[in-house]
């Protein structure tokens, strides 16, 4: 009995920032349907710690709403550094997300709703270098899809913004492109490109519905 209720509740800090900008402690219930509770079984409201046993390091912070996860999230790994930071809404993921190396760098940058990927997802290198941009439509790969150099590419410009109801992520990378395609349905399609390290197309793909069409190479 002592080990399922060891797994139900976690030892988490609600911070109530008050007048006297006082922080209270309350040991609060995690249900498996991500429901988040007080000790008398109502619905939480206000931000969730969750520490680590030992160090008491910040593993996660949540902010809550009547029980369910809304507005921001952010994790961490045991040095402190940040893990992963996006936005809750109803419960699920909901606008960009960002998670990181232990270094720091971002390591993906993604748009979400209702916890599906939906919108712009961009892959870094543990440098810090874009390596790929796709588009996805309610968890489905679908739209353009581009591929840089084995080792990424520092020449392009990011703007995020993690808000409800506002999120944009403008791109403009234009150099050291490997493949450009498209995606329909999660599945390649229309004219794929592949560029050689100077910038010069050497070939072209014609794929429908994930099924290669033709071949052509270009001298």
């Amino acid at each position: 009995m002592s080990k399922i209720l060891s797994t139900l509740i976690l030892i988490l800090l609600f911070i109530n920032t008050s007048a006297q900008d006082t922080v209270q402690s309350y040991s609060l219930i995690i249900l498996k349907d991500c429901l988040i509770l007080n000790k008398d079984s109502t619905p939480f409201t206000g931000v969730a710690v969750q520490e680590r046993i030992f160090s008491r390091k910040a593993k996660s912070i949540i902010k809550v709403q009547f029980g369910t996860k809304n507005g921001f999230h952010k994790d961490y790994y045991r040095n402190g550094q940040l893990k992963y930071e996006g936005f809750y809404n109803g419960g699920g993921q909901d606008g960009v997300q960002y998670e990181y190396y232990k270094n720091g760098n971002p390591s993906d940058i993604y748009e979400m709703s209702l916890s599906t990927y939906h919108g712009k997802s961009l892959c870094f290198s543990k440098k810090g270098k874009l390596t790929s941009i796709d588009n996805n439509i309610y968890g489905q790969q679908t739209g353009s899809i581009t591929y840089f150099r084995k080792r990424g590419t520092e020449k392009f410009e990011l703007e995020t913004l993690i808000e409800s109801g506002k999120t944009k992520i403008k791109i403009n990378a234009n150099e050291d492109v490997s493949i450009i395609g498209e995606h329909l349905n999660g599945k390649e399609h229309g004219t794929w490109k592949y560029y050689d390290k100077n910038g010069k197309c050497f070939s072209t793909t014609e794929y429908e519905n994930g099924k290669k069409i033709y071949e052509k190479f270009i001298d």
